[in-house]
């Protein structure tokens, strides 16, 4: 077996193990990132990615998904929530079944061990920086795009039809350009500045996009944390209409479990002409409190050019 380690360094402070801290209380919400253990109970309701994020890594270790989602500057607020440490279990190797635990444990070390250093030397690299160059050629890509769709929709011509199909085919591109946008304007990766990018993803998400930036970061950054887990990824599924697992079937009744034999094949008309009217409404009813008022508004202008485009 292997000795047991500890990254303690303060005596006064408790230590878990790993399978102490997956039994704690729920509601302390407590996290374990880089061997020390956080209480973010007091940070719910302002978590930037929402609360349902710190949720699901309750009781669990969280240190590579931090990475991911926060930058070096980030680290030095984690002592204010600092509760204590992880202490890791001994792995028992006796018989083959702890042979097998003991050669996965070691794999797994091997793996995160070159993950880390990859993410590390792509730090130091400046991959993750924002671009200047990138954003100026991005946005003017976009207003091509929009000019084309005006220029298309709005010319006077004797083929009005051909002209016409040709601006909602742009406007169509502008659209799903926006949204691509957004996504890293929620990310908070465009400019590399938490508020203006918030604000930019209101922007290119609710208000042109019709898309909810508020309800997005939080339901997309679970699914970038816990992605394609079954009961932890949002966008697993649509549970009973699209189920990805077995285990979604198996608790649908019988007429439902007839009809998702079938989901092979209306899969994409589904995600095509049900999709996006889908979105429009759950960024509506599943905003969080504090962004509903803003996303409403913005919907509110999205909806109102939309008719005026029709």
């Amino acid at each position: 077996g292997t000795r047991a380690k500890t990254m303690c360094v303060d005596p006064k402070h408790k230590s878990w193990t790993p399978r102490e801290l997956a039994k704690a209380p729920p509601e302390r919400v407590l996290i374990a990132i880089d061997g020390r253990v956080h209480d973010c109970a007091g940070w719910l309701q302002r978590h930037p990615g929402g609360a349902g994020l710190l949720r699901t890594y309750a009781g669990r270790d969280a240190t590579d998904v931090f990475a991911a989602f926060h930058g070096p500057e980030v680290y030095k607020t984690l002592k204010a929530f600092d509760v204590g440490c992880v202490v890791e279990e001994p792995v028992v190797e006796t018989g083959l079944d702890g042979a097998l635990t003991g050669a996965y444990a070691r794999a797994r070390r091997k793996e995160t061990a070159a993950f880390r250093k990859l993410r590390d030397e792509l730090w130091r690299e400046g991959a993750f920086e924002r671009s200047v160059g990138a954003i100026a050629v991005t946005v003017a890509r976009l207003l091509i795009i929009l000019a084309m769709a005006m220029w298309f929709t709005l010319r006077r011509t004797e083929n009005v039809a051909t002209s016409r199909a040709a601006g909602a085919v742009f406007l169509g591109l502008f659209w799903q350009q926006s949204l691509l946008l957004a996504h890293d304007c929620c990310h908070r990766c465009l400019t590399r500045n938490t508020k203006v990018d918030k604000r930019l993803g209101y922007v290119f998400g609710t208000l042109i996009g019709g898309v909810g930036a508020g309800w997005w970061n939080m339901e997309h950054c679970e699914h970038h944390a816990v992605t394609q887990v079954i009961d932890g990824d949002p966008s697993a599924g649509s549970h009973p209409v699209l189920c990805p697992h077995t285990s979604m079937i198996e608790k649908l009744g019988p007429l439902l479990r007839a009809v998702v034999n079938f989901q092979a094949l209306y899969y994409v008309p589904i995600c095509v002409f049900v999709g996006r009217v889908n979105l429009h409404i759950i960024s509506i009813l599943k905003a969080p409190t504090k962004d509903k008022l803003t996303d409403l508004c913005l919907m509110a202008g999205y909806a109102a050019y939309n008719a005026l485009i029709l």
